[in-house]
């Protein structure tokens, strides 16, 4: 039998933003699939604590935990993490101590502001902690090697990218990294996400591809997800949309499911399977 790989994204391919699923054909396959020669793991933005966590749920136990767009692995033992770039930790942790001081000077009188160090990011427990008609802040700090934030206006809650304050809070971060010479990261958001993330500039998700090929020998590699950050510039791949991806990223995979994401999962897993069986 062939040794496939199979790699998914989570937020809004594995399940929806807020964590909810919509299909129970998932993790039947899943098992199957693990008890062969198939091995299946994430790969997301997101913290590696919060990956062992949906790892759990949906019973993934083959493949390796891959967080922070590709710049931290747990494979095995969930105390020993793999970083890629372990001279980001010193950066990291200046940022972990001197950026509540900034945010607090700028942000305490016109926001609730919450500096989380060990909770991960999530959007359900992010929109847990607004209060009705203020603005709210949470800053995840449990990350290695990035930092996420979440910025809540009730007065933009369709279009947040557009609030001046969101703005203004962008523009506070990239004023703090060029401060500090730190240059290398740079802050992140997505048109119509309450989510920014201080972030490696040269991180992608396509640097794990040696990694695994190194450590799992696969022959072939699937990727499924809803982004052109989870688009692996590299050649083999078998790269798969569910049905609520980005166009753009839709236009560049071979496989684009019908259905949204756990259910277009499903989808894209038995159509690449039957691919690769040809």
């Amino acid at each position: 039998m062939l040794d496939i790989t199979i790699l998914s994204d989570v937020d809004n391919t594995l399940r929806n933003s807020v964590g909810e699923t919509n299909s129970d054909q998932l993790k039947p396959l899943l098992a199957e699939l693990q008890q062969g020669n198939t091995i299946f793991g994430l790969l997301s933005d997101t913290s590696c604590d919060r990956l062992i966590d949906v790892a759990a749920s949906f019973d993934i136990h083959s493949g390796p935990i891959i967080g922070e767009r590709a710049q931290v692995v747990i494979n095995g033992s969930p105390d020993t993490p793999i970083i890629f770039r372990p001279s980001l930790l010193t950066a990291v942790d200046y940022l972990k101590t001197y950026l509540p001081l900034l945010i607090d000077s700028r942000f305490k009188d016109i926001a609730t502001i919450h500096h989380l160090t060990d909770t991960y990011e999530d959007l359900s427990h992010a929109y847990s902690l607004v209060e009705k008609g203020k603005i709210t802040i949470a800053c995840y700090y449990l990350r290695h090697v990035s930092l996420s934030f979440f910025f809540f206006n009730p007065a933009y809650t369709k279009n947040p990218t557009h609030d001046p304050l969101f703005i203004k809070f962008k523009q506070l971060l990239g004023w703090f990294l060029r401060q500090n010479n730190l240059q290398d990261f740079h802050v992140e958001d997505h048109e119509g996400e309450h989510y920014l993330q201080l972030i490696h500039s040269q991180a992608h998700k396509g640097s794990i591809i040696p990694w695994i090929v190194e450590n799992y020998h696969p022959t072939r590699i699937v990727m499924i997800g809803d982004s052109m950050t989870d688009f692996l510039d590299a050649p083999d791949i078998i790269q798969c949309a569910v049905g609520n991806a980005d166009p753009r990223y839709k236009e560049l995979c071979q496989i684009v499911a019908k259905a949204h994401y756990t259910a277009g999962v499903y989808e894209c897993l038995k159509r690449a399977l039957a691919m690769i069986s040809h």
